[in-house]
């Protein structure tokens, strides 16, 4: 008998601190329940993704071909995208050599599944294409598919229904907001968060002497806000802590917060993978970025939350972790905001996210 099949869909590879530490989350599971299942991840960027996640799982392997599909050339609406990736994966024959080869491990998965990010929202029709081939295999091959954690947000061009479509033949659904479970049209969907709860620990953080206050901007005009709250807060330089997440989007910002702050401490994207998140009760942090907040939250850091970007889309992700039990302060970044001193998650409340996520993978996966 053939090994199982554990298809997974993530954002990763762009890198991205969010995405990776959720596909790495979701490997790390599987290790323990699934050592002996082949899993194949379809990402973003393959090669940087086996880089920083390839030992994670003894049988894993790499590719992109849901993501190619989902945004090759023709119409952006999410219907066509849809239409696109369905149509391909309906019609592959995945013979060695032949134009369906690379589909052939989609095919012969006993579970596909979606994982959670803020990359399946109007932001982005063609990736409604990831969720259509997802779909058009399940209805080939009888593999059963989950969708966990994700944004939906903001809503699509066409109020949703290619999205709705798209869904159907989805065995789990699962939302990390409110307004997400409300685009959609079943009575099915749960709502436990983000999927970073499944795999929080102390793995993901750094230990030692760490910054009094942490900043993370993802643009100049919020970098500016920062340099007047931390000088009404009388902040001094070298209590200072400089976080980048993304080195494509955060490369130019973090390098101006670098020179602005020349004496404070500075975290790249990847020392974050290497040695964990600088994050630690006693904190406070500003950050423009959601997956900050929710790890740093975690441990116990206070912070503000700063929305910015289009509507429905940071503003949902913030508030999302304060409706979970996030003490965080959320600003719009009109005015400078108090320092806050409430902590962030209560602990009981980050076991009780973290059991929920867990529950979820045991539906989905087996195992504990």
């Amino acid at each position: 008998m053939p090994p199982t099949v554990h298809y997974l869909v993530s954002a990763a590879g762009i890198p991205n601190y969010g995405d990776d530490a959720i596909s790495a989350g979701w490997l790390r599971h599987l290790a323990r329940t699934a050592p002996d299942a082949e899993v194949v991840l379809d990402c973003v960027g393959p090669e940087q993704a086996a880089t920083s996640l390839g030992g994670l799982h003894p049988r894993l392997r790499f590719t992109d071909v849901l993501w190619r599909l989902s945004r090759a050339p023709g119409g952006r609406e999410p219907g066509e995208a849809a239409a696109r990736a369905a149509r391909a994966v309906q019609s592959a024959i995945p013979e060695p050599g032949g134009p369906g080869e690379e589909l052939g491990a989609l095919l012969e998965a006993g579970t596909i599944h979606v994982l959670g990010g803020g990359y399946l929202n109007g932001l982005c029709p063609p990736h409604l294409g990831l969720l259509a081939g997802v779909g058009a295999a399940v209805l080939r091959t009888g593999a059963r598919a989950a969708l966990t954690g994700v944004g939906l947000t903001p809503g699509f061009a066409d109020d949703d229904i290619a999205l709705n479509r798209a869904l159907a033949p989805f065995a789990v659904v699962d939302v990390r907001d409110a307004p997400s479970a409300r685009m959609l049209r079943r009575t099915d969907v749960t709502c436990t968060g983000d999927d970073l709860f499944l795999d929080l620990g102390d793995h993901l953080y750094r230990g030692g002497d760490l910054p009094e206050v942490m900043l993370c901007a993802q643009n100049v005009p919020l970098l500016d806000l920062m340099a007047k709250t931390v000088a009404e807060w009388r902040v001094p330089e070298s209590a200072l802590g400089l976080l980048e997440c993304d080195p494509g989007d955060d490369r130019e910002t973090f390098a101006e917060a670098r020179r602005r702050w020349p004496g404070a401490r500075a975290y790249s994207a990847a020392s974050l993978a290497a040695e964990g998140m600088p994050a630690a009760p006693g904190q406070t942090w500003i950050t423009s970025r959601f997956h900050p907040h929710l790890v740093a939250a975690a441990a116990g850091a206070s912070g503000v939350a700063v929305e910015h970007g289009p509507a429905g889309y940071y503003s949902v992700k913030h508030r999302s972790l304060v409706e979970h039990g996030s003490a965080w302060l959320v600003t719009d970044g009109a005015t400078v905001p108090r320092r806050p001193s409430a902590g962030g998650f209560p602990a009981r409340r980050v076991e009780e996210l973290q059991a929920g996520k867990r529950e979820l993978a045991a539906l989905i996966h087996g195992g504990r």
